[in-house]
């Protein structure tokens, strides 16, 4: 490869890559679409949420759910429940409202809510951690 070659490739990697920690802008959504359509990140989702014991009447925080595959696990098996995330990329917290917007328009009782919050509002003593009573 030539060195102008060398530099173009160093250069697209130092704009793409973070786009994956933080994405922002039309880089960020296509950094989201390769999230939700990579087969190996749909397979680590099923399988993380495959560990948790979540229950139907759950509330589930998820903290940077990207483009939203978990919550819709989630909330599939927090049927009465509710998931809740949240991320600090408005690009993500888009695309997973596009996901999982049946759930968030639920009649009655959204079943998912996805946020962008401000860390210095983020409520006290919201969610319980650790084993059930």
């Amino acid at each position: 490869m030539t060195t102008t070659g060398t530099a173009l490739k160093q250069r697209v990697i130092r704009t793409v890559v973070p786009q994956f920690g933080h994405p922002r802008g039309v880089a960020g959504r296509a950094a989201g679409w390769v999230m939700a359509h990579r087969r190996s990140n749909r397979q680590r989702n099923r399988w993380v949420v495959s560990l948790l014991d979540v229950q139907p009447t759950d509330r589930v925080l998820e903290i940077g759910p990207g483009p939203g595959l978990a919550v819709a696990e989630l909330a599939g098996r927090a049927t009465r429940g509710r998931v809740y995330g949240i991320d600090r990329s408005q690009v993500m917290v888009r695309q997973a409202g596009r996901r999982n917007a049946a759930g968030i328009r639920a009649p009655g009782s959204p079943r998912a809510r996805l946020r962008r919050p401000a860390l210095r509002s983020f409520p006290h003593g919201g969610f319980s951690y650790g084993e059930r009573p």
